[in-house]
């Protein structure tokens, strides 16, 4: 079976153009960067690239990337190094359910999954970052020898110099030192810390290294616009996770660009791409330059000619937008504050600029929403399919989710059974695409989302084979799907 994987990541690796080679077969600090989900989210994940060419710059580390590969046992995407022969293992942890993967990986790769089972210097020293352990670090208390909470592209070499001089020291000793790093807790040591941020993108390469045609934004160069948000959605931990917001400058951005072909298309990753404060400017300089482009996300409010342009002459067929309700009250109570004459006027003129076919996003379960709100969508979906005809509207519907540091992480997860009276409303639409997030993936991530380190130390021991079923046995889930658990991560991560 190895040289099945063998020959899969020699494709994998044969496709990647990198813009300056980083990769080196020496270095005495052996790193191990995992991003423990699939190879195409792991290289469209900006931050797990950045942290990447940081180390990689490092002429004294040797780091290699490892990914989620089904079937297969943990070796290194570069060499196939054993995950077990690391110095340092990091995880890069973008989503709840990715925890799940974390445990798996471990335990396939033959290193306890329990913290307390791995003292002394057998095994590898293992941290974690990324914006799941910043919103909520708690469950990863059992498993975890450090957590980084926050933005890592400057207390990640912080880290890699403490690590570099105390080479060879007892693991107990290297972990005191790293308590000692701002935005990084220990658990047992240091429980509780401050979140992390680069305080000006202007002095860090915030473009990809590479670019594959395998990754989520076909094929597209990433570079970073903006971090951190000026919007109030009730329902989404960005602003207050990535606080305060910063953008990247129009020079610094065409600095970026200044080597790179125009052939090559750029996807321009941002929490609003329109809310930078030069983003006329910016697709003007797009436009002129004949560069080809994908954004991450746009608003509804920023949909405009110019912009439409510029995605029309990139060859983008699809655009997306996200009412998440049908119901006007409803979306200005969840920080969204836009009608549905507005969303009725931007699909009027990108159906004028030859779009014909739209992603719509709605959410359900959200706090305060009632059934005639659900018929609301049902009824706003119906009405635009009969104004736009040979439109090809696709309805996203996804599970609402209570998340840490958002002013919902106190409502409830609704059941299973008030899901799916939901979900039989929207069925009745009828000559539109309909596609359903997953209720029980979707329940087992609010668990986690909210949860302890008593619920990660279930899971740990469980494998991370787990549902919500399989946890009830042992654990009361209730008070996490509820919401009655407090808010103990705002006691750990101080932002």
């Amino acid at each position: 079976m190895l040289w099945e994987w063998r020959r899969e990541t020699l494709r994998y690796k044969e496709k990647e153009h990198w813009l300056k080679p980083l990769w080196k077969p020496e270095g005495y600090l052996r790193w191990a960067l995992v991003y423990p989900n699939f190879y195409s989210l792991g290289i469209s994940n900006l931050g797990f690239l950045h942290i990447y060419r940081i180390l990689a710059s490092d002429k004294e580390v040797f780091v290699s990337r490892f990914f989620k590969w089904d079937g297969y046992p943990p070796l290194s995407f570069e060499e196939g190094r054993s995950l077990s022969e690391f110095d340092v293992i990091t995880f890069s942890l973008s989503y709840e359910l990715d925890f799940l993967n974390v445990v798996r990986i471990l335990k396939n790769a033959g290193i306890p999954v329990l913290r307390e089972e791995r003292s002394g210097n057998l095994y590898p020293i293992i941290g974690v970052g990324g914006i799941f352990p910043t919103m909520n670090p708690l469950p990863l208390f059992p498993i975890a020898d450090f957590i980084v909470c926050g933005e890592g592209e400057e207390v990640v070499k912080e880290i890699v110099v403490m690590l570099k001089s105390l080479m060879g020291r007892p693991k107990e000793k290297v972990l005191e030192k790293l308590s000692e790093v701002e935005g990084v807790l220990v658990p047992g040591i240091k429980e509780c810390t401050s979140r992390r941020w680069v305080r000006d993108l202007n002095e860090h390469s915030l473009i990809a290294p590479l670019w594959t045609p395998l990754n989520q934004f076909r094929g597209a160069l990433l570079i970073e616009l903006n971090r951190g948000c000026v919007r109030s959605c009730f329902f989404c931990p960005v602003r207050q996770c990535y606080s305060p917001f910063r953008v990247v400058s129009l020079d610094t951005i065409k600095s970026l660009l200044e080597n790179v072909s125009p052939q090559i298309r750029l996807g321009l990753i941002s929490s609003v791409a329109s809310d930078h404060p030069h983003f006329e400017d910016l697709l003007d300089y797009l436009l002129n330059e004949g560069r080809k482009v994908s954004f991450g996300s746009f608003r509804v409010e920023g949909i405009s000619e110019k912009l439409l342009k510029l995605l029309k002459l990139s060859g983008q067929n699809v655009l997306t937008l996200a009412p998440e309700t049908g119901n006007e009250d409803l979306r200005k109570r969840i920080g969204k504050d836009f009608s549905n004459e507005l969303i009725e006027e931007k699909i009027m003129l990108i159906y004028n600029f030859g779009f014909r076919k739209i992603k719509l996003y709605f959410m359900i379960g959200l706090p305060g929403e009632t059934i005639s709100d659900v018929n609301d969508i049902v009824d706003f979906v119906g009405y635009l399919k009969k104004t736009f005809k040979d439109v090809n509207f696709v309805v996203n519907i996804s599970p609402f989710i209570p998340k840490p540091f958002t002013p919902f992480e106190g409502e409830p997860f609704l059941s299973i059974g008030e899901f799916h009276e939901r979900i039989k409303l929207i069925r009745k639409l009828s000559s539109v695409s309909i596609r359903m997030d997953g209720l029980r993936e979707a329940q087992l991530e609010a668990l986690i989302a909210r949860g302890d380190a008593k619920l990660g130390k279930v899971i740990s021991l469980l494998d991370g084979k787990v549902s919500a079923k399989t946890l009830e046995k042992y654990v009361d889930l209730k008070p996490y799907l509820d919401g009655k658990v407090g808010v103990p991560w705002r006691d750990v991560v101080k932002s």
